[in-house]
């Protein structure tokens, strides 16, 4: 199986070359734990390193104010790859899924987006009254993502 470089040395050893390509991968841990830099090394170090273009979803920060931080803390071009097309950001609500699920699809085929992240995906399942309506949902979501080829992390 092909495998995608998440960037990051170490964990891409310990992943024996990094994510299956056009799979999806959940990645959990508390707040303030690094999902969120984690799933923006994965974006900026795909273009960079094998120039993938990535998506990045963002439920509940602002994408400007993150970008302006991941800038200066890590010294990424986040800006130079938004200008060019090369990453795209947005911060969307889920009140609709069908229409989120949309969003993702029209994306990703316009612009030849071959890398996603979903960060948090966790506010999804605010939007649903039964844990089968939220498993029903990403289930959807991760066959539309693989359906797309798209290599995806979904925080």
């Amino acid at each position: 199986m092909e495998q995608v470089t998440t960037g990051i040395k170490g964990l891409d050893v310990l992943l024996r070359g990094g994510l299956p390509k056009g799979s999806t991968t959940l990645v959990s841990g508390t707040p303030g734990s690094g999902k969120t830099i984690l799933s923006m090394q994965f974006l900026v170090n795909g273009y960079l390193q094998a120039k993938e273009k990535g998506f990045y979803i963002s439920l509940e920060e602002d994408v400007d104010r993150m970008e302006n931080y991941m800038s200066k803390a890590f010294g990424w071009p986040i800006r130079e790859l938004r200008k060019k097309g090369n990453l795209i950001m947005l911060r969307s609500d889920v009140y609709d899924f069908e229409k989120f699920k949309d969003l993702i699809e029209t994306t990703v085929e316009k612009n030849g987006i071959e890398r996603v992240v979903i960060d948090p995906i966790t506010v999804i399942s605010l939007f649903f009254e039964k844990p089968l309506e939220i498993r029903r949902s990403l289930l959807e979501l991760d066959r539309m993502l693989k359906k797309l080829n798209c290599t995806s992390i979904l925080t």
